[in-house]
């Protein structure tokens, strides 16, 4: 790797990140989730709603800059007052 020239920006890519669901209104029937584990998967996550009618494949883990976990998710429910 070359030294750079004293006031050269060092230039990285920008990661490549998922647009989260809107978040939950009382017309809209997705919520955000926040403070997961950074090592929850979607079975864990999935399994702490259990008993809610939720669409199955509409969970959505965020990511940070680095692509990894962030703690937060979001799930869409079947009606806006199954994810009230």
């Amino acid at each position: 790797m070359g030294m750079r020239e004293p006031g050269q920006s060092r230039q990285t890519a920008a990661p490549v990140r998922a647009k989260p669901p809107v978040p939950h209104t009382a017309t809209n029937s997705t919520i955000k989730i926040r403070g997961l584990p950074y090592r929850a998967v979607p079975d864990e996550i999935l399994a702490f709603f259990n008993g809610y009618e939720y669409l199955p494949d509409s969970l959505q883990i965020g990511l940070d800059s680095l692509g990894r976990p962030s703690g937060e998710a979001w799930l869409a429910f079947v009606s806006p007052e199954e994810a009230a």
